[in-house]
């Protein structure tokens, strides 16, 4: 599938429909997520917004939506052009090996939401979803790894037939915390005694706190909590919990205090909103698709955004130039509505 859209917006890209202007860019700002990079797409998307954008550090450009900062004149390298700003999930190495060296030649600078407790991880495969991931990829030449998963599936009470890890994931995202961890931990112990390929392993590596600190001259930090839950499943006091202690941690190992959050998995209810604001954060990003709205007349015409549920725009590993383009000034979810099928957040690593 992803070759099928790669190659369907490289026509559209070919006779300018990438380009056409769906959201009004020029009084909107952009917020693009990244989870994992492919190096040589994700340079020709960093290259493309280098020329294009005006791609600010996130809090300057909150600060412009929100408090009406203005920018200062030597970050408006494209002067008339529409503001943007980069963002990595989670904090795994990759982002620290493959996307900052492309970032710093472009004298770019992002935004990178750590899992506190995963930075500096020695342990096999210690986020839970992508113990999913590697099982999936493991399935595609193992009649055994498939009947596995098929076992753990029914034993969830999920429907047998799961076409790829992110509607697996999905799923177990609805299951009690204890019996999510249950059918991880099973799958996780089966990876680890059989072993996996190095070159898979390496990419569900989190990055250490040396690389954090070796990378701040392109990177500001933000929290992703403590150890990733969805919050939403957390009562308020768990939740305050999870915001301080990730806050704590990057305040101690950077010497800044993070004032942006981001939400594990896009989730969060009133109490979350409320934890974030008595934990000292000024903004909150979510994983819902939109954009930001800078003048006057675009504000009156949307609703006021909320800055504890800032929209953003996720861009997969396997997007291409043309639907990275297309994602950013909406056409892409124009067609998507049209066909009515709705973009999921692809965390893949895209490795086979």
């Amino acid at each position: 599938m992803p070759k099928l859209k790669n190659t369907l917006f490289s026509v559209l890209d070919k006779v300018r429909l990438t380009q056409l202007n769906m959201t009004g860019l020029q009084n909107f700002a952009a917020i693009l997520t990244f989870h994992h990079v492919s190096p040589g797409r994700f340079g020709k998307i960093i290259s493309h917004l280098s020329k294009h954008y005006n791609v600010l550090p996130l809090s300057g450009l909150l600060d412009l939506v929100f408090l009406n900062k203005p920018v200062p004149s030597g970050m408006l390298s494209r002067p008339g052009r529409p503001f943007l700003a980069i963002t990595f999930d989670d904090g795994y190495k990759n982002t620290f090996e493959q996307a900052y060296p492309v970032l710093k030649k472009h004298n770019l600078h992002a935004t990178v939401f750590l899992i506190t407790d995963l930075i500096n991880s020695d342990s096999f495969l210690p986020a839970w979803w992508d113990v999913i991931e590697a099982a999936f990829i493991l399935s595609r030449s193992s009649p055994e790894w498939r009947g596995l998963l098929r076992d753990e599936a029914s034993r969830a009470g999920i429907k047998p037939v799961v076409s790829n890890h992110v509607e697996f994931s999905d799923m177990l995202k609805t299951l009690p915390p204890e019996k999510r961890a249950e059918i991880v931990d099973n799958l996780r112990n089966r990876l680890e005694s059989s072993g996996i390929p190095s070159h898979i392993e390496r990419n569900f590596r989190f990055a250490s706190w040396s690389d954090v600190s070796r990378c701040s001259d392109v990177f500001d930090y933000g929290s992703h909590t403590s150890s990733h839950p969805l919050l939403d499943q957390l009562p308020f006091r768990e939740q305050l919990r999870q915001l301080k202690l990730s806050s704590e941690t990057i305040k101690k190992k950077t010497g800044m205090k993070p004032e942006i959050l981001c939400y594990p998995n896009g989730n969060f209810n009133s109490d979350t909103i409320r934890a974030a604001k008595t934990a000292g954060y000024r903004y909150a990003v979510t994983t819902r698709i939109g954009w930001l709205p800078l003048a006057p007349t675009s504000r009156r015409k949307n609703a006021k955004p909320n800055p504890l549920a800032v929209p953003r725009i996720s861009i997969n590993p396997a997007d291409s130039l043309a639907v990275a383009k297309a994602k950013i000034n909406g056409v892409f979810y124009k067609l998507k509505k049209l066909s009515k099928k709705p973009e999921k957040d692809d965390k893949s690593h895209g490795v086979d």
